[in-house]
């Protein structure tokens, strides 16, 4: 949109690309192509920062970076190649997503509200869980929309963006690392109780003026 605004002189509110792309028995390419590179960059994220050097050094650099420098890692390449992969990642994400679905200016605005619900659902500190909360928050997005809809009215349909709000204050509230730091065997009816509690006076404080 900002390149067709200085090139062309034309303002665009946005645009979907689902028309170029290629369909095998009636599936769309990148219904097959998006998950399969998912997949792809989660097993090479993983390998790359667990098992090489320079990706340990990294996760390091993460956990303490003066502790880090101190050990003889270049800090000052570990941001480069911080930001290098962000941009990539982001590159990528933003190649595929006009694809599926379509775009505009403020589609990023959007986007981050439910991608901040699902790494901070699955886990910051993890690549895995920022998978399965991905799926969690587009899954409950969907779910709970069509049934408050059914149940309530369609008006509810508007108010749909507000669910990765209302998962990610929970989490914060509940249990701020994540599904993934949760010790499911230590999970109890008490526990699950203390937590509610306190979510609960957390939201009264909330509401409560003054």
């Amino acid at each position: 949109s900002f390149w067709l605004l200085v090139t062309k002189g034309v303002q665009s509110s946005g645009f979907m690309l689902r028309r170029y792309d290629f369909r095998v028995n009636g599936v769309s390419g990148i219904d097959v192509v998006a998950p399969v590179t998912v997949l792809l960059l989660v097993a090479a994220l993983s390998v790359f920062l667990y098992v090489s050097k320079f990706g340990i050094a990294m996760r390091a650099t993460a956990e303490d970076e003066f502790l880090a420098a101190s050990l003889g890692v270049n800090i000052q390449h570990v941001h480069v190649a911080s930001w290098f992969l962000s941009g990539a990642l982001a590159g990528l994400a933003g190649a595929i997503i006009p694809l599926m679905t379509g775009t505009s200016i403020n589609y990023s605005d959007t986007l981050l509200v439910n991608v901040m619900a699902g790494s901070v659902l699955g886990g910051l500190a993890s690549i895995n869980g920022a998978i399965v909360g991905g799926v969690i928050v587009a899954l409950a997005k969907k779910t709970l929309t069509y049934t408050l809809m059914t149940t309530l009215g369609t008006w509810v349909g508007m108010y749909e963006e507000m669910i990765p709000i209302v998962l990610l204050f929970t989490v914060l509230a509940v249990e701020p690392n994540g599904i993934t730091a949760i010790r499911w065997r230590e999970v109890s009816v008490h526990g699950v109780k203390d937590s509610l509690r306190r979510l609960r006076e957390t939201l009264r404080n909330l509401l409560t003026p003054g």
